[in-house]
């Protein structure tokens, strides 16, 4: 055998050894066994409604769990244009004939919550409509009515007037709130375009904005977005969108969105006709001298309250009191201290943390603990004695209004009738006038064309007074904190 045959067979048999299988451990890369390879992709999860035991599902999962339960509000109310010149008085004394009938519109978001067809939102969004119009995600549309408007938490909660046995797709609530730095995905009817979809964190939580307790985002939440939900990675409801630090009008990146513990307070009072309880006292929030002498005396506090006023005589409070918590929660604010009284259900009993104003020249102030019974709510008309409703040809025709008294003053904020800065004490406006946007509920009317306005009686005469044979108008009113004053010549 020549060396030409020899190669040739040692050729064929290496490859008949290449084509052999290998064993299992030497397929298999390094340090990776089938115990640890990497397993198949997970199945997509059902696209159902009814939340999700605890998993977290991606973006897209959760907008197609959670879009057919988002809503379009639309709500209306019939109003009457003003003149073209937008002068109240040049209606008023050439006729009201330039007065026609109108209807102002406004539009928000909102989400089913029940199968029963209770949709949360915005009470802004639907205040004051007489005809809430809701519009599902497949342009199926149902005709609602409010159940349960709260201003004060800004929420509101409608019943869709459904056919029986509509099955109707709903977004389970959080039962814990968000961490800072979660996940969140912000659906609803920005700039009236449908159904938008924007994702972010949560940037802060029980931050005091406009007056409210409110969490913030960064999800980009624009107009249109009002009353949307704002979701966790879970596809719960953690918050309802309501409002953004803008200078345009437009997101910047800081918005905000009422916590789910308000949603779920405000849902258990509308479906249980349950009424807002009583807040028993007026604070103020600390001052940082008073929280670096509490932190000399042994008490560290990121904030806290002082009592101004007791409104309950029955409570063991009293002013200068300092209020810490109040049902388990922290209260850093005034704010605070009001939102989470708002949160108690009328009956229930409830805890405040307080050291009292008399314990304050001790080395270590003791901090008590004070039980509250939640009372009803009384309303601004509960609290009002005298009214008085103006009749006749003026341009404050059909304006209601009632004697400033200690209470109603208390009611609406006001320390006590010397901070209005004025002789004259005023009468409240409980209800406007149709004539004219001058006044607004809840003003102060202290002077009319120079007459102080003491009584009823007072304003009664002012009112009668601007008619046509007048030439002018001014007055001096209180709304909120701020004193205004104006005049008109015609």
């Amino acid at each position: 055998m020549n060396l030409l045959q020899i190669l040739k067979k040692i050729g064929v048999v290496f490859l008949f050894l290449s084509l052999l299988p290998l064993d299992n451990q030497a397929r298999a890369p390094r340090n990776e066994t089938e115990e640890n390879a990497p397993k198949p992709a997970p199945k997509e999860a059902p696209a159902d409604t009814e939340g999700c035991s605890g998993k977290t599902y991606s973006v897209p999962q959760i907008v197609k769990n959670s879009v057919p339960a988002v809503v379009t509000i639309q709500a209306s109310s019939p109003k009457e244009v003003l003149n073209p010149y937008g002068d109240p008085l040049f209606d008023f004394f050439f006729g009201p004939t330039r007065m026609h009938p109108s209807v102002r519109r406004s539009s928000g978001s909102g989400f089913i919550v029940d199968p029963r067809g209770y949709v949360v939102t915005c009470a802004h969004v639907v205040e004051g409509a007489q005809t809430i119009r809701v519009t599902l995600d497949n342009e199926v549309s149902f005709k609602a009515v409010p159940v349960l408007v709260d201003p004060s938490l800004d929420l509101a909660v409608l019943k869709l007037e459904t056919p029986k046995n509509v099955n109707l797709p709903y977004l389970p609530l959080a039962n814990v709130d968000p961490l800072v730095g979660d996940s969140v995905v912000a659906i609803g009817n920005a700039f009236s375009l449908g159904q938008t979809v924007t994702h972010g964190i949560v940037s802060a939580i029980y931050r005091v904005f406009d007056a409210r307790v409110l969490f913030q985002t960064d999800a980009p939440i624009n107009p249109g977005n009002s009353g949307g939900p704002i979701l966790n990675d879970r596809g719960e409801v953690i918050g309802v969108a309501n409002a953004i630090a803008s200078r345009s009008g437009a997101s910047h990146g800081v918005g905000f969105f009422i916590p789910s513990i308000a949603i779920r307070h405000v849902l258990g009072r509308a479906t249980d006709a349950k009424p807002a309880i009583q807040i028993p006292l007026k604070v103020q929030t600390l001052d940082s001298s008073v929280l670096e002498t509490l932190a000399t005396k042994g008490i560290s506090t990121r904030g806290g309250c002082i009592v101004e006023a007791v409104l309950d005589d029955s409570l063991p409070l009293s002013s200068g009191d300092i209020l810490l918590s109040v049902a388990g929660k922290p209260v850093w604010s005034k704010e605070m201290f009001d939102f989470f009284c708002r949160l108690v259900d009328v009956g229930q009993r409830y805890a405040v943390t307080i050291i009292h104003s008399k314990d304050w020249s001790a080395e270590h102030p003791k901090i008590h603990s004070v039980y509250i019974k939640a009372t009803p709510e009384k309303t601004l008309q509960d609290i009002t004695k005298n009214t008085l409703k103006i009749e006749g040809k003026t341009l404050l025709s059909g304006m209601v209004v009632a004697e400033l008294t200690p209470e109603l003053a208390a009611y609406l904020g006001i320390k006590d009738r010397t901070e209005l800065k004025n002789e004259a004490t005023g009468v409240v406006v409980l209800e406007s006038s149709a004539n004219t946007d001058l006044f607004q509920k809840k003003d102060i009317i202290l002077e009319i064309n120079g007459q102080g306005i003491n009584s009823l009686s007072d304003f009664q005469k002012a009112a009668q007074s601007i008619n046509e044979k007048s030439r002018t108008l001014s007055f001096k009113i209180r709304r909120g904190n701020a004193l205004l004053s104006q005049s008109f010549r015609f």
